[in-house]
Parts: structure tokens; sequence; C-alpha cells
């Protein structure tokens, strides 16, 4: 966890020299980005990783209770990827995690960044089953009618054209 604190500021600084924000943590296993209108949390832990959430201020979570929206960037990365098929699981070192969740940021910040209303709408729908070989098991064991499935298929290439219009 100690390099977490070196590379993570190296890897996301880019968003206050590019995008305003502000960190407003920092500690061996957490850095966060704010701005008025988003967050960016940079979190590592032993057993999970490296992990990027945000979200809007003020708008409430998925999860009841929660002040602010919480997305995970891994999930949205994973499942552009498996829609663009360029998805492939593999094992990080902390750094290269890092780097790896900066360039995709850096790839798609502008989209993410502008917060527009309808790209989160669709955002808070993503779930660990848009990602790599989970698309597979649909209907399968990850229980979901031909209704659930079919607004499945749709959601993440949806996605790709708010976030990423020249690839999608």
């Amino acid at each position: 966890m100690s390099e977490f604190i070196e590379y993570a500021p190296r890897y996301f600084d880019f968003l206050v020299e590019r995008f305003g924000f502000w960190p407003t943590a920092l500690s061996p296993s957490h850095v966060r980005y704010e701005n008025d209108l988003l967050y960016f949390d940079i979190t590592t832990h032993w057993r999970d990783g490296t992990e990027i959430t945000f979200g809007r201020i003020g708008h409430p979570g998925n999860l009841q209770g929660q002040k602010d929206e919480r997305l995970s960037l891994g999930i949205v990365f994973g499942a552009i990827e498996t829609s663009l098929g360029t998805y492939k699981k593999w094992a990080r070192t902390p750094e290269q995690d890092l780097a790896a969740l900066s360039a995709g940021l850096i790839q798609y910040a502008d989209a993410l960044i502008t917060a527009d209303p309808e790209l989160y709408r669709r955002l808070h729908a993503l779930r660990f089953w848009h990602v790599g070989e989970y698309v597979r098991l649909w209907g399968k064991s990850i229980v979901m009618s031909p209704e659930e499935i079919a607004q499945n298929r749709q959601l993440v290439p949806n996605i790709v054209r708010l976030i990423c219009p020249n690839d999608g």
C-alpha cells in the first residue's frame, strides 16, 4: 500500500490540472478529488486491490442511505471494453492498475465529467454481469427474463454511444 500514496497522485493529478478538481483526501490507501459536481475516490485495499468509485455529488446512490452516487469506474471500463470486444482480464500490480484506470479515465474524462444526466442514469444500471465472460451467463446462472436480457443487451451499447460516440 505504501506504493499507492506515491503512484495515485502521479496518475490522477490530471484531474486537477486539466479539469479543475481539487484533492480533498490523501492517505496511504485513499485519494479523493472533487469539483462542484463530481468526485473520484481512488482506493486500495490488500484484499480488493485498487478501485475507483465516482459519481455526482448530491445525487443519491443506489443503496438506501448513500448520500452521493457511487459508480465503479472498473465496471464502466470493463463493460465498454466487453461491448467493443477489447476486454481481457489480467493480473496487474497496483501501479499497473492505477496506470490502466488513469489511462481509461483520461480517454473518457470529457464525457464522464460533463455529468450528463442521461449518461449517469444509464451508468446506474451497470453491474458486474455486464463485464467479460459474465454476459454469457445471462438467463443461465445469472437469472434474467428474456425482456431483462434484451434490455441489458442494449444498455452498454447505449452507454458506449454516449461516452465514446466515435467507437459505438
